[in-house]
């Protein structure tokens, strides 16, 4: 018996969230999940079910499972924001980049973040034309398969994408560079080994 997911589905049509389920009721499953099986603890086992960007489904248990009790607005706030190491961050995700949290004034364009997407694939046009987030222009300083950095003077921006979403962090000239680098990665590297 599974205890440490929070698992969420619908039965009927009808959303199910209870003691075991996801805690965030922002959340919008599509309806078309299906074959719930409830288990003496109310925990809802899936067939394959479709995808929900806020939740990572697991092979082995046949369910989705969420980040321990945390929003993503949380991780902004609390592992990012919260750390001093970042003045802004922001998390996106899914095929279409969308902003799962955000810092306050932190406005990242939508063709912004696909070109950052784009640029963990194929790092020529970050290389060429730098790196943009909120409207600032960033010279790179690196770019591959996980990690894009930034840098414009004395502030920068780290960027760490995941199987499912993109950190970004970005930090003034009274923060070194390696320090806010470290708290996003060890963001990322909690956020990979739970699966998302």
């Amino acid at each position: 018996m599974v205890t440490n997911y929070h698992v969420v589905g619908n039965q009927n049509g009808h959303m199910v969230n209870d003691s075991t389920s996801c805690h965030n009721q922002s959340h919008r499953h599509p309806q078309s999940l299906l074959a719930c099986t409830f288990t003496p603890r109310t925990t809802i086992i899936f067939q394959r079910p479709v995808h929900c960007p806020a939740h990572s489904y697991n092979e082995d248990l046949n369910l989705y499972s969420h980040p321990p009790t945390m929003s993503w607005q949380t991780y902004v706030d609390s592992n990012l924001l919260g750390t001093g190491l970042c003045t802004k961050a922001a998390i996106f995700g899914g095929k279409d980049c969308s902003a799962w949290a955000t810092s306050p004034g932190f406005d990242c364009s939508l063709q912004e973040i696909q070109k950052l997407k784009g640029g963990f694939t194929d790092a020529s046009g970050l290389r060429a034309t730098g790196i943009h987030l909120g409207g600032e222009k960033y010279f790179t300083l690196r770019a591959d398969d996980r990690s894009i950095y930034g840098k414009k003077g004395a502030t920068g921006c780290i960027c760490v994408k995941t199987s499912q979403c993109i950190l970004v962090g970005v930090y003034d000239d009274n923060i070194q560079p390696g320090q806010c680098a470290n708290v996003v990665e060890k963001l990322a590297d909690y956020l990979i080994e739970n699966g998302f």
